[in-house]
């Protein structure tokens, strides 16, 4: 593993473009410097926006940002897929306690609390959120926004997305480089508390991230570098996570190649008006479809998608994954990558199709392939944004041979 994160001597050189970066404060008990940044932004008061799980022994955040003086005030009703409404309702919080003062938005939890923290941020001054939906479509100045994630998945904190769902249970999006926070905190020590299944299922979320990005079209040798590393990072975090929830270096390797995945994503898609889109590919274009049609956690959709779309792309990136065997300690071998990520997958105990998750919920549950499989096909087959950061062109066929193979 060492050797492939080494760095080489560049060769070739990539198209210049604008790399995105927040501010970014990482390592444990940094959220402790909370109410100093807040202070250093000078808000008099802050909406901490975050699921109704917090607490304030989530590292004390609200007592921190008393003792500097600063108001808060908790909205504390995020939901997982955060819906238009909540975010809506979050927004008309900000400007009840909104009294002529400067105020901010802190987001802390999972990615569906920072992608509603982030779009509130935005809305709150730019006319609300149907004029930020879309791509680049925010034009004046954010609130002030600091994110402090509690999970190891999304990386939402270094992407410039905000994903919502409207009432017909459609995505919602907003995409600027505008809702990068001003300030960034990764702190592992936050993530202790996570359940299981939330803690490997966010975990593969990020190796999706790292590895798609990696051999995204649209690579560059930041979003190389900084994908490969969290890709070796979280090969051997995931598993050891898995197995001592109380390992530290585990749980920061965990938070670290979140975070990194989350920033290669970022830097590795195709700009669209000045806004950098997810370097994603097969695996989200599939797993977003399945996820959507059986209600399966993302991290699990996109996961088990994951071995079969390196596998599909081996003839044109074997040179990428390769590297990727030797990150993940599997050597320099692109079938080494890809049973290794199978080794994670049984590693975690995760399911590797669909049914075998339903029916952990339910020992009689079926699916009817073919009734589901080709609106499956059609759904992936839609998100040509994705497909397009592949490395050669994938039909429907591809995407149907994947889907068989995932749903039962």
């Amino acid at each position: 593993m060492v050797s492939a994160l080494t760095p080489k001597k560049i060769e070739t050189i990539t198209e210049e473009r604008d790399l995105i970066y927040p501010r970014t404060s990482i390592g444990n008990g940094n959220v402790m410097q909370i109410g100093e940044e807040a202070a250093w932004l000078k808000l008099d008061r802050v909406v901490l926006i975050t699921t109704s799980g917090f607490t304030d022994r989530d590292g004390g955040i609200v007592s921190l940002l008393y003792r500097k003086g600063i108001e808060v005030n908790v909205f504390n009703e995020v939901e997982p897929e955060p819906s238009v409404a909540t975010a809506e309702k979050a927004l008309s919080f900000v400007k009840e306690n909104w009294r002529g003062d400067t105020i901010g938005v802190i987001g802390i939890g999972g990615g569906s609390a920072l992608d509603v923290a982030k779009a509130v941020a935005a809305a709150a001054t730019n006319g609300g959120l149907a004029a930020c939906k879309g791509i680049s479509k925010i034009s004046a100045s954010t609130l002030p926004l600091i994110l402090v994630p509690t999970t190891s998945g999304t990386g939402s904190e270094a992407t410039p997305v905000s994903v919502l769902i409207d009432s017909e249970r459609k995505k919602f999006v907003i995409y600027s480089k505008h809702l990068l926070p001003n300030l960034a905190i990764v702190d592992p020590e936050l993530t202790y508390t996570m359940p299981e299944d939330v803690t490997v299922y966010s975990g593969m979320d990020a190796m999706c991230h790292a590895v798609e990005s990696y051999l995204s079209v649209n690579a560059n040798h930041f979003s190389e570098a900084t994908s490969l590393a969290a890709a070796g990072l979280m090969s051997d975090a995931i598993v050891g996570v898995k197995v001592n929830p109380n390992d530290r270096i585990a749980r920061y390797n965990m938070s670290l190649g979140s975070h990194f995945a989350g920033a290669a994503m970022t830097n590795s898609g195709c700009i669209i008006d000045g806004c950098p889109i997810a370097g994603a590919g097969i695996t989200h274009a599939i797993g977003l479809a399945t996820g959507a049609r059986y209600r399966i956690p993302h991290g699990l959709s996109v996961g088990m998608v994951l071995p079969y779309a390196m596998d599909s792309l081996k003839d044109t990136s074997e040179t990428k994954l390769k590297l990727l065997g030797e990150a993940f300690g599997a050597g320099q071998s692109a079938n080494g990558a890809i049973a290794r990520m199978f080794g994670i997958m049984d590693d975690i105990e995760m399911p590797r199709t669909v049914l075998e998750y339903l029916r952990k919920k339910d020992e009689t549950a079926k699916i009817d392939v073919q009734a589901d499989i080709q609106g499956l096909v059609d759904d992936a087959f839609a998100a040509q944004r994705l497909l397009a950061n592949c490395s050669r062109k994938i039909g429907k066929e591809d995407l149907r041979g994947i889907i068989e193979r995932i749903l039962c």
